[in-house]
């Protein structure tokens, strides 16, 4: 399974499909000058497959505040890349 998407409230890259699946590699993905609010806490998710990862992701210029007046996070597993100038910030992207 694989959810590169902007859908609703979040914006998530996921990938793998649970024990005994083929894993993706994810790579060389930017996003830049995406402006938007969620409904959701966790406004980004990378959620990348523990065997191969997410590589290379780059969030430019990107702008995620809440629709609920509601503190909005990033969340990560695996995932590696850079940031610049985005908000929510995304600590937990590996260099």
């Amino acid at each position: 399974e694989i959810r590169l998407s902007l859908v609703g409230s979040e914006m998530c890259i996921e990938t793998g499909g649970g024990p005994g699946a083929s894993a993706v590699e994810i790579s060389n993905v930017s996003y830049t000058g995406v402006h938007g609010t969620s409904a959701s806490r966790e406004a980004i998710i990378l959620n990348c497959d523990e065997r191969v990862g997410c590589v290379e992701i780059l969030f430019n210029h990107v702008n995620v505040t809440s629709a609920t007046a509601q503190e909005v996070i990033a969340s990560c597993q695996n995932a590696h890349g850079s940031a610049v100038d985005t908000f929510p910030q995304i600590q937990c992207l590996q260099q």
